[in-house]
């Protein structure tokens, strides 16, 4: 996937809950919504949670990586500046590697984050396994984790919904 691809994931999962208003970035000012304590389902197993009148923390589109592995961003913030990480799960095994996080904003470029460039590098490997996906995230913050999910805020953040979307039936996808 490109790293343009990979931005308009992670802005249009933030996007789902919170819209832009039309004026420059430097005068970003997210548009309130009620918190929530139940997410907002979205496609491709994207879902996110109203946290605060502008504030949400959810996962964007899980993508199919190939051979196993899907990717989905996750992102904590608003509108205009959010924190993101990005998860790479191996459905054999149940396993994922989470990376991040990393402080982004309407203001930085499409593509040029450490997110989207450990996204490339997982794509490139040879072959994976959860420690040379973790290797991969260098600079950024890596750990390994069960494939079921994590929270951030409070909010449960299911992962095994990429694997049951791309892998059913996969140790991921909750399958044995």
């Amino acid at each position: 996937m490109t790293a343009g691809r990979r931005d308009r994931r992670v802005r249009g999962a933030v996007g789902l809950c919170a819209a832009l208003l039309a004026a420059p970035a430097a005068a970003c000012m997210p548009a309130p919504h009620e918190p929530s304590e139940i997410p907002v389902p979205g496609e491709g197993c994207a879902l996110s949670y109203r946290t605060s009148e502008i504030g949400m923390v959810g996962l964007g589109v899980a993508l199919d990586l190939g051979d196993g592995w899907v990717s989905q961003p996750v992102f904590e913030g608003n509108a205009c500046h959010w924190q993101a990480r990005l998860v790479v799960t191996d459905c054999a095994s149940g396993r994922a590697v989470v990376a991040g996080p990393e402080s982004l904003s309407v203001m930085d470029a499409p593509g040029e984050s450490k997110i989207d460039r450990f996204e490339a590098r997982v794509q490139a490997l040879p072959s994976r396994t959860p420690a040379t996906v973790a290797r991969a995230a260098a600079p950024l913050e890596a750990g390994e984790i069960a494939a079921a999910g994590f929270a951030l805020e409070g909010r449960p953040l299911p992962l095994e919904c990429g694997c049951k979307l791309h892998y059913p039936g996969s140790p991921g996808a909750g399958g044995r």
